[in-house]
């Protein structure tokens, strides 16, 4: 029987085993991300208020903790389907796993009424845990401060050379990405990569004060790079061969 409540979403994160590999879950320039990806109908306004009201001093306690380092929460404005964006940051994995782990259980005990709620509002879901690279923040310090809009591309890439694909952003795009930052255009952005989730191997992200400041942003970006580093770009591209662009408003995000 299917039980589409928020219980169950983040229940599907917290049973993905954990990395064998404990020394990169306490790297200082890797942070996880834990990102719910939620299809909602009508009832989707009420369904960012529970999340604002009651979910939102669960996760406040666990920052004060130091367990999260950011969360928040963004609405669909331009893209596919997914109607809301739930993530959580953290340093270490295992202990953002526990952090929800007793979050959700609090929750539970606390909101049942809320948690159905939730549900009915949003029965359709997918989880991502992606791990944080490059970008104008590193590991725990991103998403510390947010603008009111963002855009996200979703990269469908081939697994056996993602590392090109990663080394061509980190030497080449990154200043590029920068440079925007610098002047004003974007407030930041980030490369991660796929740790468990579904097809998108990688995402890119974007945020700015709106959306046509993303967009002018990403007009200058994807021309200085086309200009000035087709060959690395017809690579990349290669490599990145598929794509999903989701404009998002940026609902809330703390600390």
């Amino acid at each position: 029987m299917r039980v589409p409540t928020i219980l169950a979403a983040f229940a599907a994160v917290l049973l993905i085993p954990l990395a064998a590999d404990n020394a990169a879950a306490q790297d200082d320039e890797v942070a996880y991300v834990y990102a719910s990806y939620y299809e909602c109908g009508p009832g989707q306004g009420r369904a960012f208020e529970v999340i604002r009201d009651l979910w939102g001093p669960l996760v406040q306690a666990q920052i004060e903790a130091g367990t999260i380092s950011a969360w928040g929460t963004l609405a669909h404005n331009t893209g596919n389907p997914w109607s809301m964006l739930l993530y959580h940051v953290g340093a270490d994995l295992n202990a953002l796993n526990e952090a929800l782990e007793g979050m959700i259980s609090q929750f539970g005990t606390e909101n049942p009424d809320a948690v159905a709620e939730f549900g009915a509002a949003c029965p359709r879901h997918e989880d991502y845990i992606w791990t944080t690279g490059p970008g104008s923040e590193a590991g725990a310090g991103v998403a510390q401060d947010r603008a009111s809009a963002a855009l996200s591309v979703y990269m469908v890439c081939d697994e056996g050379r993602e590392a090109v694909a990663d080394l061509i952003v980190e030497e080449v795009f990154a200043p590029i990405y920068d440079k925007q930052v610098e002047e004003g255009r974007l407030n930041g952005w980030g490369w991660l990569s796929h740790y468990v989730g579904g097809k998108y191997r990688r995402l890119l992200t974007m945020d700015g004060a709106d959306h046509a400041t993303l967009l002018e942003a990403r007009s200058q970006i994807l021309s200085e790079i086309g200009s000035e580093h087709g060959a690395l770009a017809a690579a990349f591209t290669d490599v990145c061969n598929g794509h999903q662009d989701v404009m998002w408003d940026i609902v809330n995000s703390a600390p």
